[in-house]
């Protein structure tokens, strides 16, 4: 006897396996990786910050081991001349050692989970992106087309949106990190410079405040500098909305004109979106007069001919 089941659109349907939607209702949704980034981001943070306060805990304890052993031999000093003890210096690059075996230990098994939760959400997202392509197609040969456009376009301008705001909150961050690293590094090496009575210990510690210190203001500066490019691609979204409100306002005014007059406006309308994106289309650090237009360009004077040329 052959059997039949009822399908969505009440007709008859096969049984048997059949293929998987390509879109289930078990995928997650953006707000739902959204949530999962960010708790991926929380532990990361929280990762480092431990790292952090294990490498501080390990160079606190080798300053510390390093004062006591100078004033021990600071104290022998005074009743007998001793060599040069080199047990600070032991215990520094012990320190340092350790410090840096755990940090790429932890480091490669952070990494390695953060890829396969990275590679997870990509393909979450790759299902979402084509079903909502998909959809919006769908409605783009039912409704109008201008309208399912706009849609489309808003939809993009917010996973842009969102990829330049967390590029400029991890840049923050990350100058705040490298200000931070580099103030605690030199105050650790202007306390060894201060309790470390030996000469060539103390050239070290500076030569290294002074490697620290270059570097941390080096990353602080390339931070800054993303930073500010992200906030002023940022400025450009937040206009978007307010253009976009003002040609529909213009668009919906057009309807109740007459003939003549909507083709004019609507002409109008056209000439202003095109002068818009052609003023948008530059860098988001170009100079602006106080109006907010862009200052023109002074033309390069003409080349002045050499006295040969002229004779001839």
């Amino acid at each position: 006897m052959r059997m039949t089941v009822a399908g969505s659109d009440g007709g008859e349907e096969e049984p048997g396996p059949r293929a998987a939607p390509l879109f289930s209702p078990s995928a997650p949704s953006w707000d739902e990786l959204a949530v999962a980034s960010e708790r991926r981001q929380k532990r990361r943070r929280a990762s480092v910050m431990f790292l952090t306060g294990v490498a501080g805990c390990l160079a606190v304890i080798s300053i510390s081991l390093a004062i006591f052993d100078a004033k021990s031999n600071r104290q022998d000093s005074k009743q007998q001349v001793e060599p040069i003890d080199l047990t600070p210096i032991a215990w520094t690059i012990t320190a340092v050692l350790i410090a840096a075996i755990i940090v790429g230990v932890f480091y490669l098994m952070t990494r390695r989970e953060y890829m396969k939760n990275q590679n997870q959400g990509f393909d979450a997202k790759l299902q979402a992106q084509k079903e909502y392509h998909r959809q919006a197609l769908e409605k783009l040969r039912k409704a109008t087309e201008l309208n399912t456009l706009m849609e489309l376009n808003q939809g993009q301008i917010g996973a842009y949106h969102k990829i330049v705001t967390e590029q400029a909150d991890k840049s923050f961050k990350s100058s705040r990190t490298a200000m931070g690293v580099g103030l605690l590094l030199l105050v650790c090496a202007a306390f060894g410079g201060a309790y470390v009575p030996l000469e060539q210990v103390r050239w070290f510690i500076g030569a290294l405040a002074a490697f620290s210190t270059m570097l941390s203001g080096y990353l602080t500066k390339t931070y800054l500098a993303m930073y500010k490019e992200s906030i002023g691609q940022l400025n450009r979204y937040f206009d978007q909305p307010v253009l976009n409100s003002y040609y529909l306002t213009a668009e919906r005014l057009a309807e109740v004109l007459k003939d003549e007059q909507a083709v004019e406006v609507r002409r109008q309308i056209i000439s202003h979106v095109l002068k818009t994106s052609s003023r948008m289309g530059g860098t988001p650090n170009e100079p602006r007069s106080k109006g907010g237009k862009l200052k023109p360009k002074k033309p390069r004077p003409p080349k002045q001919r050499s006295s040969s040329s002229e004779q001839v």
